[in-house]
């Protein structure tokens, strides 16, 4: 199966899932997250909603053009944080949401919306340019950060030049990040199984095992 029917399974699979998904919308973006208690709930409304705040004060420019680039941003219970650029969605999960402060997690929604920037642009994240594109990424990010007040400013470009330096987009799959999310939704088991098979995790364990 080529890599171009891989993508498109995996989006459909996700539009699936993500209409199954409650949604409510906050200065323009959708938030949609899985059945969870209360709390989590809450928090994620309220922390995302001070960081687009934070965007809308600190850059109206760049918080028009991410109200235009991203639909909506997710909250799953795992799976880490993954921008899928075919639905233009950001998936966060609970670890993420509950250890970034709203500054920091504001940068992220300006990383994870320059990346569907530069997919409507029709440039396709390779493994060859992956590097490029993720810097390409954090100076956005930065480029934010420099308009926040002292000390916040300084605070959170430590925050994005630390995460830059462990250099994360040479060891994470996106693709088993998207699985374990899959699996957390509660989706149907059959679909679980197409989607090992996409992602090649079948293929992959029974290698190990041998």
């Amino acid at each position: 199966m080529t890599r171009a029917i891989r993508r498109l399974a995996r989006a459909t699979i996700l539009r699936l899932s993500i209409r199954l998904f409650p949604r409510e919308r906050i200065e323009g973006v959708e938030l949609a997250y899985l059945l969870m208690d209360d709390e989590w709930r809450s928090l994620f409304m309220t922390k995302v909603g001070r960081s687009l705040e934070l965007i809308r004060t600190f850059d109206a420019c760049r918080f028009e053009r991410i109200r235009r680039q991203l639909d909506r941003i997710a909250l799953v219970p795992r799976g880490g944080e993954y921008v899928d650029t075919a639905i233009r969605t950001y998936f966060m999960d609970v670890p993420t949401l509950s250890g970034r402060d709203d500054a920091y997690l504001a940068t992220k929604i300006v990383h994870e919306s320059t990346h569907i920037r530069i997919a409507a642009c029709g440039i396709r994240t390779t493994e060859r340019n992956r590097s490029r594109v993720e810097h390409i990424c954090i100076n956005q990010q930065l480029a934010f950060a420099a308009r926040l007040p002292s000390p916040q400013r300084d605070e959170v470009s430590a925050l994005v030049e630390a995460a830059a330096a462990t250099r994360w987009w040479e060891t994470e799959s996106g693709a088993d990040r998207i699985l374990e999310q899959i699996e957390a939704y509660g989706a149907p088991k059959m679909l679980i199984s197409w989607a090992r098979r996409l992602s090649g995790r079948d293929r992959r364990s029974e290698e190990t095992a041998r």
